[in-house]
């Protein structure tokens, strides 16, 4: 822990992907919780009571069963936006039930400019009216159309941008989170 950034005096964190089943038993019957590599924390963990044991044990077994169960609902998710996509993928639901019973079923391209995602089906409004274009006291309604379009691939945002918007799309920028180790996190400017 000595190599570590203290970012406070308090805390713990914990690494659910580090914890075996036999760590997370020893966690409820230990009165300590060092020598956890799974936990951190500068706070002396000696007699540490059942009752903050137990609620890093949830707080633990949740993050497990989440983890577990990442892969399978992320495939899911990707399913229901797929089949949310079918049918503007093949010119409306008639369109679609003609095409599969043709065998010309065209499948939705994840990259192109007509793929909406699961959040963009929530709210199709695209547009921005003419108090909000205009740049006046709207730039937080400005800010919520632009979050909410951070969640589309980068030709929808670019179509919205270029030609809802009749803005200049600049770029699509890819953030890396060293905490999770992975880039996830998107803006469009």
């Amino acid at each position: 822990m000595a190599d570590e950034v203290h970012f406070c005096q308090n805390y713990l964190l914990i690494k659910p992907e580090q914890a075996s089943c036999f760590d997370l038993l020893r966690l409820l019957c230990s009165k300590t919780l060092e020598n956890c590599d799974f936990l951190r924390t500068p706070v002396e963990a000696e007699a540490v009571r059942f009752r903050r044991r137990w609620i890093v044990f949830i707080s633990l077994l949740v993050q497990k069963v989440l983890l577990w169960l990442k892969k399978p609902l992320a495939a899911v998710g990707d399913a229901v936006e797929l089949l949310l996509n079918y049918p503007a993928a093949n010119g409306g639901c008639l369109r679609l039930l003609f095409n599969l019973l043709t065998g010309r079923l065209v499948r939705p391209d994840k990259s192109s400019a007509g793929f909406t995602s699961a959040i963009g089906y929530t709210d199709k409004r695209w547009n921005l009216t003419r108090s909000i274009r205009n740049h006046g006291n709207n730039n937080a309604s400005l800010a919520i159309m632009a979050s909410k379009l951070s969640y589309e691939n980068e030709s929808f945002v670019r179509n919205i941008v270029t030609h809802h918007w009749q803005m200049e799309f600049v770029e699509f920028y890819d953030f890396w989170n060293d905490l999770s180790g992975s880039v996830d996190t998107v803006a469009p400017f």
